[in-house]
C-alpha cells in the first residue's frame, strides 16, 4: 500500500533510501507516484515530470560527440583534437536533484521499483540518433562480477531492456563483456578514473562490424565508456554510441 500522502517526510526522498524488505515486490504497484509518493495511477506524477524536465540538456550549446559545452551543437576543440572512440555520446538529464539521491537508492540499496523513474527519461528525452541512425545490438555498461554478486543485479539492465524493446534492436547477453575487478570509479579523481578503467574490458561476443549502443546509469569522465567502447571497437565493433540517464560534469 502506498504510504499516507498526508504524512510530512523531513528527509526529501528519504523513503526511496531504505532497503526493501524480502516480502516487498521488486517493482511497486502504480498506486503512487515513486519520487513524492502522491496517490495517483501512474509511476511518475504531472509535478515530479515537469520536475524532471526541468534537468533535460539544452542541446544547443552541447557537443554532438561528448556532450561537453559547444556553440551551436558544434564538434567542440577537444573532440577535434582528440576524437573520443564513441561516436556520439548522449546525457537524458543533468546530474541533480532529485537524480543522485535516487540513483543511489535504485544502485546501493537494491530499489529496483525506481527503475521506471530512469525508464522514463530514456523514453522522454531519447538520443536523437535512434531516429536517423540503425544499430545492431545494445549493450549494458557491464560490472563486475564480484559487484553484481555485492548488488544482487546490474541496474543498466534493465535500462538496456527499455532502450531494445522500444526500438527493436537486440540486446547483447549480460556476458558479452567481461569486467576486471577494480576500485569504484566513483571515488577517484578523473586521471585516477582513466588510469583505474584502462584494459579493464575484454569482448566475449561476435560485435564484429555491429554499430553497438553502449547504455550506462551515469557518467562523469565518460572514462569507462571511452575503455568499453575501445574495447569493442578492437573486437572490430564498426561504431559505438553511448546513452546515459544522467551526467554529471
Amino acid at each position: 500500500m502506498p504510504p499516507d500522502a498526508t504524512q510530512s517526510n523531513p528527509l526529501p526522498f528519504s523513503g526511496c533510501l531504505q532497503r526493501p524488505s524480502p516480502s516487498t515486490p521488486m517493482f511497486r504497484p502504480s498506486q503512487s507516484c515513486l519520487i513524492c509518493h502522491d496517490i495517483q495511477d501512474n509511476a511518475l506524477c504531472p509535478a515530479c515530470q515537469s520536475e524532471l524536465r526541468r534537468l533535460f540538456p539544452d542541446t544547443r550549446h552541447l557537443c554532438p560527440r561528448c556532450g561537453e559545452a559547444s556553440l551551436h551543437q558544434a564538434l567542440c576543440g577537444n573532440c577535434q583534437r582528440h576524437p573520443p572512440p564513441y561516436s556520439a555520446f548522449w546525457a537524458c538529464a543533468e546530474y541533480a536533484a532529485p537524480i543522485p539521491a535516487l540513483l543511489h537508492a535504485w544502485k546501493h540499496h537494491g530499489n529496483r521499483h525506481l527503475t521506471p523513474v530512469f525508464a522514463w527519461l530514456l523514453q522522454e528525452n531519447p538520443p536523437p540518433w535512434f531516429a536517423n541512425q540503425t544499430f545492431d545490438a545494445v549493450l549494458a555498461m557491464p560490472i563486475s562480477r564480484e559487484r553484481r554478486l555485492q548488488r544482487g543485479f546490474n541496474q543498466c539492465d534493465s535500462l538496456a531492456r527499455t532502450v531494445t524493446q522500444r526500438y527493436k534492436i537486440p540486446l547483447l547477453p549480460p556476458d558479452s563483456v567481461h569486467r576486471a575487478p577494480k576500485p569504484p570509479q566513483s571515488t577517484l579523481s578523473a586521471a585516477e578514473r582513466a588510469r583505474n578503467i584502462r584494459d579493464a574490458f575484454r569482448v566475449r561476443e561476435n560485435v564484429k562490424n555491429c554499430k553497438v549502443v553502449i547504455i550506462d546509469d551515469v557518467s562523469t569522465t565518460h572514462s569507462s565508456i571511452a575503455e568499453l567502447s575501445r574495447a569493442l571497437l578492437l573486437a572490430g565493433a564498426a561504431e559505438v554510441f553511448a546513452c546515459v540517464v544522467a551526467c554529471n560534469k
